[in-house]
């Protein structure tokens, strides 16, 4: 009995994943020519474009948000290409998925967010990307802790205290703690 062909490995799919991985512009371009779907997932849950953008691959980041690719896509644990960009501090990438509307806010399934791995990674350019985008410095993953939380506990100080003072900029921000005590 041969194979059905939904459960056969989409070749194009994994050559196109495999190609975005390795930064193979070529080879991304003639597989979405062919018809490979650029929001193919590989066993974890990747996109191309994560992976492209976790690798640094600006250019090929720039091809597949070009070929239609879906720029807050999810892997398997709530990852988007912003917070793996976030995270290995590629900032020309960050600000290439965040021209194409990439959610800053967004936090996998612990809710950590971009600014919160680019934080506790100590990458102060992307946190200010971040922050000059919107990004929520207020905002907790799971364990109740901050992108500044985060940041101190690595030893990360410029990057704690710009987004202390950033904080400390935001009226509403600085005074909902305060609002919160008083309620108790």
């Amino acid at each position: 009995m041969s194979r059905n062909d939904s459960t056969k490995p989409d070749h194009a799919a994994k050559a196109l994943i495999t190609a975005a991985y390795r930064g193979d512009v070529e080879t991304v371009l003639a597989q979405l020519g062919e018809g490979a779907d650029v929001d193919a997932r590989d066993c974890d849950g990747d996109t191309a474009l994560v992976l492209a953008a976790e690798r640094g691959h600006a250019e090929l980041v720039q091809v597949i948000l070009k070929a239609g690719a879906e720029v807050d896509a999810r892997n398997l644990i709530g990852d988007t290409a912003l917070m793996r960009a976030a995270e290995n501090g590629l900032a020309a990438v960050v600000k290439l998925l965040l021209a194409h509307h990439a959610d800053c806010n967004a936090g996998n399934n612990i809710n950590c967010t971009s600014l919160m791995r680019a934080a506790y990674r100590g990458h102060v350019d992307v946190v200010k990307e971040l922050l000059a985008a919107g990004a929520d410095v207020n905002a907790c993953n799971a364990f109740g802790n901050t992108a500044a939380t985060l940041a101190a506990r690595s030893a990360h100080s410029a990057v704690e205290s710009l987004l202390r003072k950033h904080h400390d900029l935001n009226p509403v921000a600085s005074i909902q703690p305060k609002l919160r005590a008083a309620r108790r």
